[in-house]
């Protein structure tokens, strides 16, 4: 693997200079002998090219826009492209620093277009999905204090919002802020326990993410996984404090628990059936 020339184009996609990063690939891609046409080296420099030449065509057309809210969408449409393209290359290359580089590019365009869009407005002008992209995309950057801002807007319009939930705990562990971690943390799992689904990153590291991927490798349904995931947290006495819950949460709670019970209790038998 060429590692200079590979830092070279990560830090050129980080700046947003594609032209080079363009250049670089496709001199990479030509210098590679033909032996190494099924190489790693070729598909990572080959997902660089693409990548490069994805941005580059549409440079001009960002170029002229300001960094605005209507910016910010673009930039969240090449999201969703980046992901598909990223699909293709996956299997060949399971771990892409050119794509982390170029997923933070993309991400800081998000950040900048939308903090501007709402330095000064008044509160009720929000979109609290956009203000949600905001913080994802400010977590992306590491901009954590910026980030923990945007949540805490959402927090105190909507307490039940699990996913901005979700997010605080995981802003607040990044600030060492662990009592507070533990009870955004707690509450996004009580509210709606399959939240972490496609945010499962988000979970810190350690006894968190292991016990994850424990459950995520269990042959269930994705749903149920989710919610073993929140009770093994209860049962494994992770959190430090008990919740306090109303009589209508804990009656929500034994009625998704009896649910829990009868699916598993489904699936045993279904399983001794087949044997």
């Amino acid at each position: 693997m060429n590692e200079s020339l590979e830092d070279e184009i990560k830090s050129r996609v980080i700046a947003g200079n594609f032209q080079r990063a363009y250049q670089l690939s496709e001199d990479w891609l030509k210098e590679l002998p033909i032996e190494k046409k099924d190489s790693i080296e070729f598909f990572y420099a080959n997902e660089a090219y693409v990548y490069a030449r994805f941005f580059l065509h549409r440079q001009e057309r960002v170029s002229n826009m300001p960094a605005n809210a209507e910016k910010s969408r673009l930039y969240i449409q090449f999201l969703k492209d980046l992901a598909e393209m990223r699909a293709g290359f996956i299997q060949k290359v399971p771990k892409s620093e050119i794509y982390n580089c170029t997923r933070y590019f993309v991400h800081k365009q998000i950040a900048e277009g939308l903090a501007r869009e709402f330095s000064g407005q008044k509160a009720f002008h929000l979109d609290l999905e956009e203000v949600m992209q905001l913080a994802i995309s400010l977590i992306e950057i590491e901009n954590y204090k910026a980030a923990l801002e945007s949540l805490q807007f959402v927090y105190r319009v909507n307490k039940n919002h699990a996913l901005a939930n979700f997010l605080l705990s995981f802003v607040y562990y990044r600030l060492n802020q662990e009592s507070k971690f533990y009870i955004h943390l707690r509450e996004a799992l009580f509210l709606k326990p399959e939240v972490i689904d496609g945010y499962t990153r988000f979970l810190p590291e350690g006894i968190f993410a292991d016990l994850w991927l424990q459950i995520k490798n269990e042959d269930e349904k994705d749903i149920v996984k989710f919610r073993y995931f929140a009770l093994a947290l209860e049962i494994n006495g992770l959190f430090p404090s008990k919740r306090e819950m109303k009589p209508d949460e804990f009656r929500k709670l034994e009625s998704d628990f009896l649910k829990m019970y009868r699916e598993f209790k489904e699936h045993a038998n279904l399983r001794a059936a087949m044997q």
